[in-house]
């Protein structure tokens, strides 16, 4: 297949989700719920998690392609670029966790360890370019516009009105680089050790301190929101969970959760990747 019949199918494929819009959400939603609803037979967590990334990608796709065809100049995303960087970013931070799980089937430690390094620095320059051109405000994440903002006749927020606050700027800034950091310090110490735990804690709160408290943007404060229930993940990082599933209320918990089919998954899931110890997972990134 040539360039110009791969130009005709990308062209093709985009008039079909512009005109088709509730078929192509149904079948969203189908792939969603089949990661975890819909029996699957006797699958892997890595198998469940490339299926769930699937789905988040395809809407990634579909919404970029919505938003190119939908174009609002009045919007942040008025220069493609930043909407293309964006799209770039989303895609990485929705198939990191599946990638990861499957080279840890195939590669040594230390090569994950790498590769795992690139998608990090990688995000922190797309998420450094995005900051740079939101003037240094709140990055929400995935920065881009949803579903209903796309199909909205009302412009997306202009975030380039707004005053700079150097005090967002460095929760901002924190932020980005946490994962980099957490990474390094896993190299170093491991994952059992308290040093990496309590340190990266504090990160969170300091850059949850200085993010913009003045904020009326429902994307900014739904983010702000969404930041703070990340934190529930130090109580799965190893050093944590290695107390807490020692408890006979947790022991109590899981045997619960096992009598669901739905529920049971979801802790063996929990109870995999604390084994295989995902940096994709605890991070939050």
């Amino acid at each position: 297949m040539d360039n110009n019949q791969i130009l005709v199918s990308w062209n093709y494929y985009c008039d079909w989700v512009c005109s088709n819009l509730p078929i192509i959400k149904m079948l969203e939603q189908f792939i969603q719920s089949a990661a975890w609803f819909v029996p699957l037979g006797d699958i892997t967590p890595a198998q469940r998690y490339i299926v769930a990334s699937i789905a988040d990608s395809w809407i990634v796709i579909n919404n970029f392609i919505l938003f190119e065809r939908r174009m609002n100049r009045n919007s942040f995303f008025a220069n493609s670029s930043l909407h293309k960087c964006a799209t770039v970013l989303s895609l990485i931070e929705a198939n990191q966790f599946s990638i990861e799980m499957r080279l840890h089937e195939k590669l040594k430690e230390n090569k994950i360890w790498n590769i795992i390094t690139v998608f990090e620095i990688t995000k922190i320059l797309l998420r450094s370019y995005l900051l740079f051109n939101n003037y240094f405000e709140t990055l929400v994440f995935r920065k881009l516009p949803n579903r209903a903002q796309i199909l909205s006749s009302d412009a997306i927020a202009n975030f380039r009105n707004r005053k700079r606050s150097t005090k967002t700027l460095i929760g901002e800034l924190i932020w980005i680089f946490r994962s980099l950091i957490y990474l390094m310090l896993l190299r170093k110490f491991g994952f059992h050790s308290w040093k990496v735990f309590n340190i990266t804690f504090i990160l969170d709160l300091i850059s949850f301190y200085f993010s913009n408290p003045n904020s009326r943007e429902n994307e900014e404060i739904k983010e702000k929101k969404r930041r703070l229930l990340l934190l529930i993940l130090y109580i799965l990082r190893p050093p944590a969970f290695g107390v807490l599933k020692n408890t006979n209320f947790f022991k109590k918990l899981v045997n619960l959760a096992n009598s669901n089919r739905l529920t049971g998954t979801i802790v063996s899931s929990i109870e995999n990747i604390n084994y295989c110890k995902y940096f994709s997972f605890y991070s939050g990134s």
